[in-house]
């Protein structure tokens, strides 16, 4: 069942790598986020005025705990997916995609920067501080700096979230000063995430007597009440997750998978001319980045995030393929005239 889940879990990666590998798919890729953004904020729109009923409406049941759609005297939407965050961090995609299309449109459509505009607006009102800072350290790169720097600060943000692990288990994240700093700004995300933070400590723990290959499923990643066998501790981030039940072979594996690409596309556009490569692929590397470092706090590991890796990946490939072959015909050339 594990296995059969896993690889349902990449197909879109699969898919992905095999038919959006060209730089025309990029952009089509990130016109498609726009427009799912755009039909998507009706009904955030909705449930952020009504609160987050429509899954209730339609199928019958709540997918989730209501209190935490509760935010700033109101609500913040869900729609139809797990959690209000998942919303959020996909009209934080859909704008940072709006805000790429249109730095890159040699026109300047006012209607992309329009459509960026509002997507922003919709962001603010899904009331998710953690989207809302990722947009706000993104649009400035995605329409300030080169291909080859964005995708620099991509692989910067996506190492940091894939050695966090390791920074943790040393003690060398500051946790208290980020707790101060979360403090500062809302009490009640402070006391969100130090619950986060002790529930990693103590599965962290749990999670280093069986390091190599983890604990398995049904639970046993968990602590359990030994008299009544309910699970007393909460994972909310996907590395944690990944630790506990599959260990670092595990972790390594699916977080390595999600870094590859960047590391890949940073090889291939600094060997190659920058007007050869596809300047979409900088703006998407950097929000593939960004999901790689939500994934510390919550479990945003989404089938767009599939998506996105495959078309990063099968376009690095692509890039590699046509080097080789360039390099191939240059060795030819200087063969020929000696």
């Amino acid at each position: 069942a594990l296995a059969l889940q896993q690889f349902l879990l990449i197909l879109p990666f699969l898919l992905a790598r095999q038919h959006l590998a060209n730089g025309g798919a990029q952009k089509d890729l990130m016109l498609a986020l726009m427009i799912g953004g755009l039909v998507y904020s009706v009904p955030m729109l909705i449930e952020i005025r009504l609160s987050p009923q429509l899954n209730n409406w339609i199928y019958g049941y709540y997918q989730h705990f209501f209190g935490q759609s509760i935010r700033a005297g109101g609500f913040r939407p869900v729609v139809f997916l797990y959690h209000g965050l998942w919303v959020a961090f996909f009209a934080m995609t859909a704008a940072v995609s709006a805000f790429a299309l249109w730095r890159n449109d040699k026109s300047h459509n006012i209607s992309l920067l329009l459509a960026a505009a509002y997507l922003s607006v919709v962001l603010v009102l899904a009331k998710s501080l953690g989207a809302l800072i990722f947009a706000v350290a993104l649009v400035p790169c995605v329409v300030l700096l080169g291909t080859v720097m964005q995708i620099r600060v991509a692989i910067l943000i996506g190492a940091l979230a894939v050695a966090y692990p390791v920074l943790k288990g040393a003690d060398l994240v500051p946790q208290d000063k980020l707790l101060a700093q979360a403090a500062a700004i809302d009490p009640e995300r402070a006391a969100s995430l130090e619950f986060r933070f002790d529930n990693e400590n103590t599965l962290l723990e749990r999670a280093y007597l069986k390091p190599v290959f983890g604990w398995g499923s049904w639970g046993r990643n968990h602590i359990l009440d030994p008299n009544t066998g309910n699970i007393l501790t909460v994972t909310d981030g996907r590395w944690i997750i990944l630790i506990g039940i599959y260990g670092w072979v595990g972790y390594l594996a699916e977080f390595g998978l999600l870094l590859l690409p960047l590391l890949l596309l940073w090889r291939e556009a600094v060997a190659m001319r920058e007007d050869v490569v596809s300047p979409f692929i900088a703006p998407l590397s950097l929000i593939l980045a960004v999901n790689i470092f939500d994934m510390l706090p919550n479990a945003t590991l989404t089938p767009l995030t599939w998506l996105v890796v495959g078309a990063l990946t099968g376009y690095a490939e692509v890039l590699k393929s046509q080097r080789l072959k360039q390099a191939d015909t240059d060795a030819l050339k200087w063969q020929s005239i000696l």
